[in-house]
């Protein structure tokens, strides 16, 4: 079995289209400000699988994934990045149920055909007006070459756009897997909700299974440091909440991304970096953003 990394996305596998634009969820910082809210949509009924936080104090998305989930079968998600619409009561719930069911007019599709999500501040409600009166353009700009947009509007504190695609050969034919991520392991550990992290995780699984089959099963090991770190900064995150303000958080941020970065180096091309010894970096990330003076 051989495989290649190809551009695309999400919407790399045939019959999935994206679409994104800034509908003012984030405060705008700059004159082109980046979109914060996404639509995915895939050509014809597609089998879902979701992985829900545990937590009872879920945010109304969740509430509302988890109905759409019971049909296994779904045709579109829209995620925006911003705000969480977590902590926000039966209005929270109101709001993401008006969401979807204007994608669904939007797009001509049944009742609970659409997932919401949600990623951002937490406590305060969705504006949901800003977003119902972007979602026509969106939907009318619907491409399959959209998935880099697609990615780039669910970011929150990421400072990379993280998307892939792979393409394998199989003897029963090619297959096209895509994806997109952002990165959660504190932001969620610090929210109680490890939803995007797991799903996160279950797509390395299958990268790592990939690179398996095709490079050896000495790709299977190199991926416990990558978990390890992950799993161990998520499970502190709660000691760590008195420290992780925004700076330090976005040195903690670029520091994790580097760090996972070296352990695909080595993934690919053997060892050729000691991820281990640089794992102090950590704690240097985040005492660095109490530095009384600006590196």
């Amino acid at each position: 079995m051989s495989y290649k990394t190809i551009e695309g996305g999400v919407t790399a596998p045939k019959g999935f289209r994206a679409a994104a634009k800034y509908c003012a969820i984030k405060v705008k910082k700059e004159p082109n400000p980046k979109p914060d809210v996404t639509v995915v949509v895939s050509d014809c009924e597609a089998s879902c699988a979701a992985v829900f936080t545990t937590n009872k104090f879920c945010a109304a998305p969740v509430i509302l994934g988890r109905e759409v989930l019971k049909k296994g079968k779904a045709r579109a998600f829209v995620i925006n990045s911003g705000n969480a619409n977590a902590a926000t009561g039966e209005q929270g719930i109101a709001n993401a149920k008006k969401v979807e069911t204007e994608l669904e007019k939007l797009l001509g599709l049944g009742e609970d055909e659409v997932f919401v999500s949600s990623t951002g501040v937490i406590g305060q409600q969705l504006p949901v007006e800003k977003l119902l009166a972007g979602l026509p353009e969106i939907v009318a700009n619907l491409s399959d070459k959209g998935g880099t947009e697609a990615a780039r509007a669910i970011m929150t504190t990421d400072t990379k756009l993280k998307e892939v695609a792979f393409e394998l050969e199989l003897s029963g034919g090619t297959v096209c897997i895509g994806a997109m991520a952002i990165i959660g392991a504190i932001q969620d550990g610090l929210l109680g909700d490890y939803s995007l992290l797991v799903t996160k995780a279950v797509l390395d699984f299958i990268i790592v299974l990939i690179m398996t089959c095709s490079l050896g099963k000495g790709c299977m090991f190199s991926a416990i440091p990558v978990a390890v770190f992950q799993g161990s900064v998520t499970a502190l995150a709660g000691l760590l909440r008195p420290l992780m303000t925004a700076a330090a958080l976005a040195n903690l941020s670029l520091v994790g991304s580097i760090l996972i970065f070296c352990v695909g180096l080595n993934l690919v091309w053997d060892k050729r970096v000691r991820v281990a010894n640089l794992l102090p970096a950590v704690v240097i990330a985040v005492a660095a953003a109490f530095l009384p003076f600006e590196i």
